[in-house]
């Protein structure tokens, strides 16, 4: 489940993961936000993701759902800020930057993570 915030006047989208990402999560909901914004702005100038409470994908299709997301969004993403408190996800930065154009960086306060996705 994710709640997702979207900013459009920003060009901002939030996503606050709850548990297990589903596929309908981004073929439904964070997908046609991010084209709106992208419609709207020509771009994302930021999104945010939250994955404090992130606990994987339910299933292959929902895996293979999110790779088709990053596909198809990661040119229009100016920064990706990841809220997380897990080893890995400090790590995801530099893994990340090897498949989207996004500059990419983690954080711990919620507060920060939006000012940077701002600057």
């Amino acid at each position: 489940m994710i709640e997702v915030t979207p900013r459009i006047e920003e060009g901002i989208v939030q996503v606050k993961v709850l548990g297990k990402l589903e596929k309908s999560d981004f073929a439904e909901k964070i997908g046609p936000l991010a084209d709106e914004v992208i419609a709207e702005q020509g771009k994302l100038n930021g999104l945010i993701l939250d994955l404090t409470a992130f606990d994987g994908w339910d299933g292959l299709p929902a895996l293979l759902e999110h790779m088709r997301f990053v596909k198809n969004h990661h040119k229009y993403v100016r920064r990706l800020a990841v809220l997380g408190n897990k080893t890995w996800q400090k790590v995801l930065p530099r893994l990340a930057q090897v498949f989207v154009n996004a500059e990419v960086k983690t954080f711990d306060a919620a507060d920060a993570a939006e000012a940077w996705v701002k600057g």
